[in-house]
């Protein structure tokens, strides 16, 4: 197993490592990150090799000066909850939740290959073509059948936006939808009468220029604040 130096300790000396600095790293003996892809407000997302499979997965490491905060960790469950409960294939697939011998909380899903939402847009408008009507439609209908998943499983995405839509190609090459994400999804309990409430009020979580107008007073909030 590969642990950099300044992670043997990694309680005392967790601030001082960077996520670039993890690259080589094993973790629970199943999963070397090969290469760093990107960060955000609390995990790195990496390149992995699963080493008994040799399968090429994307791990998302908590940020090792974090790896103390509790209100963080239950953001990866929360995250792993969500994810989990999804069976579609518009919805990125989660493999596996662990965490490492240093307390390294870890999520492995599959790794795509492609481009965002965004990235697309700005690519095919660049070109000055615009994006075609029926192909309009066909994105917004395949981000719905994520979104439709979703709901029946009683998971709100809270933070549906272009970067958090991915398209990929199918064999015959064309581009497909991939909604990933769910760090800041909220749960919600179906209950037996069919209405949803969320398992907790008053917090205020998502991008402000997506976000609905209940989600940005902190209202609770149900699927039709993800569309």
């Amino acid at each position: 197993m590969c642990y950099p130096s300044a992670m043997v300790d990694s309680t005392n000396n967790a601030s001082s490592v960077r996520p670039a600095d993890l690259v080589g790293t094993v973790l629970a003996k199943k999963y070397r990150l090969d290469r760093l892809i990107g960060e955000g407000g609390f995990g790195a997302v990496y390149q992995a090799t699963h080493l008994l499979g040799n399968a090429v997965r994307a791990v998302k490491v908590i940020h090792p000066q974090m790896v103390t905060d509790q209100k963080i960790r239950k953001m990866f469950v929360r995250e792993a909850q969500a994810v989990m409960r999804l069976k579609t294939p518009r919805a990125v697939v989660l493999h596996d939740v662990d965490r490492d011998e240093s307390d390294r909380v870890f999520l492995v899903m599959e790794f795509i290959e492609g481009e965002s939402l965004r990235h697309y847009l700005r690519r095919k408008i660049g070109r000055g073509r615009g994006l075609p009507v029926e192909e309009a439609v066909r994105i917004a209908s395949q981000v719905c059948e994520a979104l439709v998943e979703a709901h029946r499983k009683g998971v709100v995405h809270r933070d549906l936006k272009p970067d958090n839509i991915m398209m990929v190609q199918d064999e015959k090459g064309v581009p497909q939808v991939k909604v990933l994400d769910f760090g800041i999804a909220r749960l919600y309990s179906l209950t037996g009468t069919g209405n949803t409430t969320t398992q907790t009020l008053g917090e205020v979580v998502g991008t402000p220029q997506y976000m609905s107008p209940e989600q940005c007073l902190g209202k609770d909030v149900d699927g039709r604040s993800d569309i």
